[in-house]
């Protein structure tokens, strides 16, 4: 498995189209009707320079013969942590163990780079991406009323 990091705006829109409708999924779009616009303007404002943006860094997870697995979508404070965002892998490679590989790249790189600590949110539902969590080593921090937890996994 690679992981390559995303300088081409037709893949970075795919990933952009995905990270929108997923984060969709995971709310109640009847109770918040303009929730994907607010979700496509805060995408937006998050990667203000698109692929370019300072400190938000979007990869693509390939497998054998670079067939694109997924995507994953990292923001990086040097000598603190590495904020993992986003692990997405398309429906047919989930259960492979290519999320369990890409934490273990996330925290090769998070261990050379003397980050402190990985962070994630993940939602309550999600089952199966807590689990894995829990098992690679993060610890729950916080549980939030809008239906997510935060994680922290300490590098050292």
């Amino acid at each position: 498995m690679k992981i390559i990091r995303i300088r081409d705006k037709t893949l970075f829109d795919q990933f952009a189209s995905i990270a929108v409708t997923n984060k969709l999924t995971n709310l109640n779009v009847a109770q918040f009707p303009d929730s994907k616009d607010k979700l496509k303007n805060k995408f937006d404002s998050i990667f203000t320079n698109g692929v370019n943006t300072k400190n938000q860094r979007v990869y693509s997870i390939l497998g054998d013969n670079n067939t694109l697995l997924g995507y994953t979508w990292i923001n990086f404070q040097k000598g603190l942590c590495l904020k993992l965002n986003y692990i997405y892998l398309y429906p047919h490679f989930r259960g492979k163990g290519h999320s369990k590989q890409v934490l273990v790249y996330w925290h090769k790189l998070a261990k050379r780079a003397h980050a402190g600590y990985i962070s994630l949110y993940v939602f309550h539902h999600n089952a199966v991406a807590i689990n894995l969590y829990e098992k690679f080593g993060f610890v729950k921090e916080s549980h939030e009323s809008n239906g997510r937890s935060f994680y922290k996994f300490s590098v050292i």
